[in-house]
């Protein structure tokens, strides 16, 4: 998982710490970035009315007029680099499998 890769760039992913597109970034840096970016891929986020039958979601994080809710980790990864790798989150199951996780 790499962030700010050249061409990857919008200006969101400077709520997860980046300073600009061209920034160079450390290994570290990238994967902490990267897992914060993922699970932003992986939020559903929606008005705060309620549902068809009046009921909010449970464990939602607080956003005035919103409310977030997180899907799971394999929407997060598949939506994680937009597309560009199909089921990107199978090829992480499988690396994490095969490093013993």
């Amino acid at each position: 998982m790499q962030m700010n890769v050249p061409g990857d760039w919008v200006p969101e992913k400077q709520n997860f710490g980046l300073t600009g597109k061209r920034e160079q970034i450390d290994p570290r840096k990238s994967l902490q970035i990267a897992l914060r970016w993922a699970y932003y891929k992986g939020e559903i986020t929606r008005a705060k009315s309620g549902d068809a039958n009046g009921e909010g979601w449970h464990d939602t994080q607080s956003i005035p007029g919103y409310e977030s809710k997180f899907t799971n980790w394999d929407t997060a990864l598949d939506d994680y680099n937009g597309g560009g790798v199909e089921n990107y989150s199978d090829s992480i199951n499988r690396r994490m499998d095969n490093a013993g996780r």
